[in-house]
């Protein structure tokens, strides 16, 4: 099984802080939201060699039909080409990877479902997966501009 090192982050970072539930969500999700912008994700995970705690930065930035998603604060980047296959419902398509982990390659195709919105408090909610696989992880992501 393939792992996309964001969802594992995110994974981590949803158990220590992680809102998973939207208090002001839309009645009909506005998908569009995501269409440009830039959006963040924040949490903490314990370092199990030290019992320490680790701050988890991600960032994902929405452009037309191109993303990028920004992980750590040390220039770690993912880029992607994005086909919408509905309103709310879009595939991304790494193109370039430059991240320390290696486990995300070029041509990963990540499958991804708005869930639901709170425009209010700029919140979305999204599950994603990789092109394949059963097990889909669902987050929170800000909106910030």
């Amino acid at each position: 099984m393939k792992y996309l090192v964001i969802l594992l982050l995110l994974q981590c970072a949803a158990t220590h802080g992680q809102v998973h539930w939207l208090v002001n969500k839309d009645s009909v999700p506005d998908c569009s939201l995501v269409r440009n912008g830039t959006f963040v994700a924040h949490g903490t995970t314990t370092d199990p060699a030290t019992g320490t705690d680790i701050v988890l930065g991600y960032k994902l930035v929405f452009s037309g039909n191109r993303s990028t998603e920004y992980v750590g604060n040390d220039g770690n980047r993912i880029e992607c080409n994005i086909e919408f296959d509905g309103p709310c419902t879009y595939r991304s398509t790494v193109t370039h990877v430059e991240h320390p982990y290696g486990v995300v390659k070029a041509g990963l195709v990540i499958m991804t479902e708005i869930l639901e919105t709170a425009a209010v408090d700029h919140l979305v909610m999204i599950r994603a997966k990789n092109e394949g696989d059963d097990e889909w992880q669902t987050f929170v992501i800000e909106r910030i501009d």
